[in-house]
């Protein structure tokens, strides 16, 4: 506490200055000690009221006090110069601090351990969703080029007034095998033969040049003759048309040149029908799947399709056509 003086009369009550003052200044403890062990001279020592003199401070006898003097008194004061530098310090830092007090926050070990889980975690989990984000690239390249294919055919069906594929001028033949398996019912596959170079010409497309990872492949399809012709789509994927006894089936990368260049993933066989429906469901890869289907055999189609993809072989390239109506009876999604 301060030791404030009346303006009339100021006594002092203690005997002794020892005894310790505390006050809290906004939480802090001041004591205020002694400077003497012996009491005052002016004090007496038993009376702390009444008319006695000597209660009376010579200063306060020798004149009033006004309170431009206790003002003086107080601004002299040791204690009273530090807390005002103190309330004078804080207003000056609250102008560039909202507050002074210690805010929580994380520690460099705590942020350095949660950044690693989260690695490990990203780390765990990244190759599988970019693996899945890759195949729906794949599906939408895919069902992209299928609706090319068949808008083209309706084109063809309408700018020549006709319902029949094998009634067109880019048509060479169509004719019925009879297909059968051991376990599979005897189906009629339809082979349409289209003469890819008047396709190309009614459709303005380029042909695929040589050096061309597709175009070196086309010899290498098993059971299946392109005269090692390609064309290029306007959405870049590359197609050919498939001759002679294995008429009525398209070769297709849906992204072109670009990786994977695998069977199954990016490089399919599609099969068409008179009507230019793809796909058409034509012939024993169609009835195997139907079968499969019943069956509720999915798990089948799946090995079967991830044999593919793992193997990547031309020679078996016939059977990723399965696995084009394995996605097309999934919703269009790639489930191998």
């Amino acid at each position: 506490e301060r030791l404030f003086c009346h303006s009339e009369l100021v006594s002092e009550s203690h005997s002794y200055f020892e005894e310790k003052k505390l006050r809290r200044y906004e939480g802090k403890l001041f004591t205020l000690t002694s400077q003497s062990s012996n009491p005052p001279t002016h004090l007496s020592s038993n009376n702390h009221s009444g008319g006695n003199a000597s209660l009376i401070p010579p200063y306060a006898l020798s004149h009033r006090r006004g309170q431009s003097d206790v003002q003086h008194d107080l601004n002299n004061n040791p204690l009273t110069q530090y807390l005002h530098q103190e309330r004078e310090a804080e207003k000056l830092a609250s102008h560039f601090t909202p507050s002074l007090k210690k805010k929580p926050a994380f520690t460099l070990a705590e942020v350095l351990i949660t950044l690693g889980i989260i690695g490990v975690v990203a780390a765990l989990t990244m190759p599988s969703l970019m693996a899945n984000y890759r195949k729906k690239v794949y599906v939408t390249q895919l069902k992209r080029v299928v609706n090319v294919l068949s808008n083209n055919f309706k084109y063809i069906l309408a700018n020549e007034n006709i319902d029949d594929l094998c009634n067109s001028s880019v048509v060479v033949s169509c004719k019925d095998t009879d297909i059968s398996f051991p376990g599979i019912p005897s189906v009629v596959s339809i082979s349409i033969d289209i003469d890819q170079e008047k396709y190309a010409k009614f459709f303005n497309l380029t042909e695929v040049s040589e050096n061309t990872k597709f175009k070196q492949s086309l010899n290498d399809i098993s059971g299946i003759s392109t005269n090692n012709m390609g064309y290029i789509l306007a959405d870049g994927s590359f197609i050919s048309f498939a001759s002679d006894s294995a008429s009525g089936f398209i070769y297709t990368d849906v992204n072109g040149e670009k990786a994977p260049n695998v069977w199954g993933l990016d490089r399919y066989i599609l099969d068409f029908g008179p009507n230019g429906t793809i796909p058409y469901y034509n012939g024993f890869y169609s009835e195997f799947v139907n079968e499969l289907f019943k069956a509720g055999s999915y798990e089948e189609i799946n090995s079967g399709c991830k044999n593919i993809v793992n193997s990547n072989d031309s020679s078996n390239a016939l059977s990723s056509l399965y696995c084009f109506y394995y996605i097309v009876k999934q919703g269009w999604e790639m489930k191998y």
